[in-house]
């Protein structure tokens, strides 16, 4: 008995088609079956569909870097393109041949669509470990940082490229109090430049490269009605509002020992939004 004890035990460990059973003789009955799993994984991760492109004559069907118009363009798909669905998720909301809705599609494992202009095979699994644009700009953002303030003279360093050399930037030339140092190699930013990159991390292109242009031009939004990845702009400084009465901000707060001032900071969004000076403004994109 103990020997067949021991066989079950083998059986259970490396496989399960096996069915068990005790006789009333005390023998046990070992047959082999073959398992149907009930486990429905249509609905799984690795699930794909099938999807066929619908636009009118002459256009395309662009293929973005998110979920949403404002992000990058990375490809264009023809009409009646066949292609291959991953998943499914949520953003902007898009009217086209298929109807009004805000669900988008990742395919080709390389983008994002709008299921608006979309005929799939069949409803696939909703895509999961995606980030959305704001947390992908607001992980820019952290890691960020503590990097030093260049000022608006700061040219093309103001949008995080590292300095090549030792160099200082004449912010009196553009209004401001003060000529700032960045050190060789260092990365820097000022308000407007940090906001550039964070939604630029989130692959959507802010054309406004300065917080006068941010503020004539980004959509104006009740301060009532903030929400994160929304920006607090005047002419002169910009912030973006991240939650909890929170703002990410370029400015410079500290001079360090080597002269260069710490920039990049979370600061508490109430002088922000009590003040009347700024006003909010929503980028679309950020979700």
């Amino acid at each position: 008995m103990l020997s067949y004890l021991l066989l079950l035990v083998l059986l259970v460990l490396l496989n399960k088609n096996y069915c068990i059973t005790f006789e009333d003789n005390n023998n046990i009955n070992i047959e082999k079956y073959n398992i149907s799993s009930n486990t429905d994984t249509s609905s799984s991760s690795s699930s794909t569909a099938e999807g066929k492109v619908v636009v009118s004559e002459g256009n395309t069907l662009k293929v973005h870097t998110s979920p949403t118009i404002n992000s990058n363009v990375i490809n264009n798909l023809n009409n009646n393109a066949i292609i291959t669905i991953n998943c499914i998720t949520i953003g902007d909301t898009i009217t086209g041949s298929q109807g009004t809705t805000n669900n988008w599609y990742q395919i080709n494992s390389n983008g994002y669509a709008s299921a608006a202009y979309i005929i799939a095979s069949t409803i696939p699994s909703k895509c999961t470990n995606i980030k959305s644009t704001f947390e992908l700009a607001l992980n820019y953002g952290m890691n960020n940082i503590n990097t030093i303030y260049v000022g608006c003279a700061g040219g093309d360093y103001r949008f995080g490229i590292p300095a090549p050399y030792d160099m200082y930037h004449d912010g009196t030339s553009c209004g401001q109090s003060r000529v700032y140092f960045q050190s060789k190699g260092s990365v820097g930013f000022d308000c407007s430049g940090l906001m550039v990159e964070m939604f630029k991390a989130a692959g959507i292109t802010l054309p406004y490269t300065s917080s006068t242009l941010i503020k004539e031009n980004v959509p104006e939004v009740s301060k009532n009605d903030i929400q994160k990845g929304d920006m607090l702009a005047k002419s002169g400084h910009v912030v973006m509002f991240i939650g909890n009465n929170q703002v990410i901000e370029s400015t410079p707060y500290t001079q360090s020992s080597d002269t260069t001032w710490e920039g990049t900071r979370i600061n508490t969004a109430t002088s922000y939004m009590n003040s009347i000076d700024y006003t909010a403004h929503r980028y679309p994109g950020l979700y």
